[in-house]
């Protein structure tokens, strides 16, 4: 697999959080951005957002419909999926 860009985003309270891009994509029209996360317990997580425009410029939305987070996770799961299957090849 390609070398994904770190980056750094900032939580609620101001903290640093280091993840690396995974993957932009659009689902039903609208589109997405996925970052991959190492937490404190070594565990890789997943943490996508909604990216809307406001004032020229993108901005990354957490989503808070649940249904919507979930089809928007099964549709990140297959193209990351498909992505790393073609680097394999």
């Amino acid at each position: 697999m390609s070398e994904n860009l770190a980056v750094e985003l900032f939580d609620e309270d101001g903290n640093v959080i280091e993840v690396e891009h995974l993957l932009t994509y659009e689902h039903e029209g609208n589109h997405y951005i996925a970052f991959g996360e190492l937490n404190a317990n070594d565990e890789y997580g997943v943490i996508i957002f909604a990216i809307e425009e406001k004032d020229g410029e993108d901005v990354y939305v957490p989503i808070d419909n649940e249904i919507l987070a979930e089809e928007v996770w099964a549709t990140f799961k297959d193209l990351y999926s498909e992505e790393d299957d073609e680097d394999d090849e």
